[in-house]
C-alpha cells in the first residue's frame, strides 16, 4: 500500500524495516512528490508499506506480492497469458514486481541479520 509522509529534505531513504512484536513493517520504493495540501503545495515522502508476520525470506516476497496482486488477480494474469498486448504487459509488471519482492526480502533479511 501507499503511504505518504511529512518530508524535510535530505536523503530519500532506500528501505525501512521496523520491528512491532510479530510484525515486521517494510517500507521502501521512496520518493519525493508533491501534493497540494489546503491550497499549499507541499513535498511528502511517497513508498510502499507492506507488514509482514515473521522475518524469512518467503514471507515477506509472498506479502509483498500478494499486496499488490491478490490470489483471483493472479490466476487472471496466469490465464490470459500473454495472448494480447494489453495481456503481455500485464504479465510482465507481475513479473517485474515479483523480482521486485525478491530483491526486497533479500535486503530486508540483510538489513534484520546485521541489526
Amino acid at each position: 500500500m501507499k503511504v505518504y509522509r511529512d518530508y524535510f529534505g535530505g536523503d530519500v531513504p532506500e528501505l525501512e524495516v521496523l520491528r512491532e512484536g510479530v510484525i515486521t513493517r517494510i517500507f521502501f520504493d521512496f520518493s519525493v512528490e508533491e501534493k497540494d495540501m489546503d491550497g499549499d503545495t507541499v513535498e511528502v515522502l511517497v513508498c510502499e508499506n507492506v507488514d509482514v508476520k515473521g522475518v524469512d525470506y518467503s514471507a515477506i516476497v509472498n506479502a509483498i506480492v500478494r499486496d499488490r496482486y491478490p490470489q483471483d488477480r493472479v490466476e487472471a494474469i496466469l490465464a490470459n497469458g500473454s495472448n494480447t498486448e494489453a495481456h503481455a504487459e500485464e504479465y510482465a509488471a507481475f513479473q517485474q514486481w515479483r523480482v521486485k519482492a525478491k530483491d526486497v526480502a533479500t535486503a530486508v533479511v540483510l538489513e534484520l541479520e546485521t541489526a
